[in-house]
């Protein structure tokens, strides 16, 4: 059962959080679009039954997480359930992974996965000391530089002023999750 690419089909929808997937039968490929708050009311069992009806057909899933907002403890324990079953029915990507989540992936072991995930690329706070605005650029892992165990991250400009943007956090526990 694969379902057109042009029709988003919505999974989850509550007033904090919802799901909405993209599904392409000529490509066999999926994206799975998670957004907002992750607590102990997400749920993701809806999400794995779609998967589990959908994976057999398919040939890769990728989730888009660069819109969770915030999660809490018992969210974070659902997620990682979630994900330890998933990654059973088929391989899984990432990409846009939110600041969120890269910050929990420093201190929780597998919030981003398993070895079997691949993860594509996840957001990364900058700050321009000119404008005073925060942004967020999109990296890859390939992106960071690592030299005698410190983090580098890349530079980036400012697309209002030109300015080169500053890291808005310390690499070495932002990138963490690299290691």
């Amino acid at each position: 059962m694969l379902f057109d690419m042009s029709i988003p089909v919505t999974l989850a929808k509550g007033d904090r959080f919802h799901v909405e997937a993209l599904v392409n039968s000529e490509t066999k490929k999926a994206i799975i679009r998670p957004t907002g708050f992750i607590d102990e009311n997400t749920d993701f069992d809806s999400l794995l039954e779609y998967i589990t009806k959908i994976a057999p057909g398919l040939q890769e899933m990728t989730f888009d997480l660069g819109h969770i907002d915030s999660l809490n403890s018992l969210g974070a324990r659902a997620w990682l359930i979630f994900l330890e079953k998933a990654e059973a029915l088929i391989p899984l990507k990432f990409e846009k992974v939110s600041e969120v989540l890269v910050d929990l992936a420093g201190i929780v072991p597998n919030v981003l996965g398993t070895a079997k995930v691949s993860l594509c690329s996840f957001c990364a706070p900058y700050y321009c000391p000119k404008c005073d605005r925060r942004t967020v650029q999109i990296l890859t892992p390939s992106a960071i530089h690592r030299e005698k165990g410190a983090f580098t991250p890349p530079a980036f400009t400012c697309n209002e002023c030109k300015s080169e943007l500053e890291f808005d956090g310390h690499p070495d526990e932002y990138f963490g999750f690299l290691k």
